[in-house]
């Protein structure tokens, strides 16, 4: 339960804020009068955010789901691992970034792979051409 809670209050946070990472206290894009700096201090003092190699928040640009799926987890105070070369996901190689956060949320049961039928998907083709 301790866990479940921790995500909802994350998600509210993700919800409220255009949340991206974050590098540093001082963004080039945040000054600190901006209505979110406060909220984009903590998270990246709590380690939960990291930033942009330009040193830019980018407040107005989307979160995608390999970052929100980062945020999730430190937030929630879930270890996430260095990982070895394994499989993860079809589409989620070992070696990028969001690797070990995609392993680590697929072994929790928060994320799972599309399931389609490998079968079915090719004979589309072949069912589109007799009509």
């Amino acid at each position: 339960m301790k866990l479940f809670s921790k995500i909802t209050i994350v998600l509210v946070v993700l919800m409220i804020l255009p949340i991206s990472l974050v590098q540093a206290a001082s963004f080039t894009d945040v000054p600190s009068s901006h209505p979110n700096y406060q909220a984009i201090t903590y998270l990246q003092d709590q380690g939960v955010v990291e930033g942009y190699d330009d040193g830019t928040f980018q407040p107005n640009r989307q979160v995608n789901r390999a970052e929100a799926l980062k945020i999730i987890l430190l937030a929630s105070d879930i270890f996430v691992p260095e990982i070895s070369e394994q499989a993860i996901f079809p589409d989620v190689p070992h070696d990028v970034w969001y690797g070990k956060y995609a392993l680590k949320a697929k072994n929790l049961s928060i994320v799972q792979g599309m399931v389609i039928p490998v079968i079915f998907v090719r004979a589309i083709p072949l069912i589109w051409r007799k009509f």
